[in-house]
């Protein structure tokens, strides 16, 4: 959802790129960190710090640029 999110806000189409952060956050985010802030499917990874680190850098790329709050979160 995070790659179709930027293609949609390099496109030129900021409503559909919210579109796919709801999906997102919506659901697939709802188990992708839990209560302490970890992510533990990222932790299984060979490069942990990397998926950890570089997607949520992405993610908060994407919400910044389309001013989106992250309140109901």
């Amino acid at each position: 959802m995070q790659t179709m999110a930027a293609f949609q806000l390099i496109a030129g189409h900021p409503d559909e790129a919210k579109r796919y952060l709801g999906i997102y956050f919506d659901g697939i985010y709802q188990n992708q960190i839990d209560a302490r802030g970890e992510q533990p499917f990222e932790v299984l990874r060979s490069r942990t710090y990397h998926y950890r680190a570089y997607g949520a850098a992405g993610m908060q790329l994407i919400v910044r640029s389309l001013k989106v709050k992250l309140t109901r979160f």
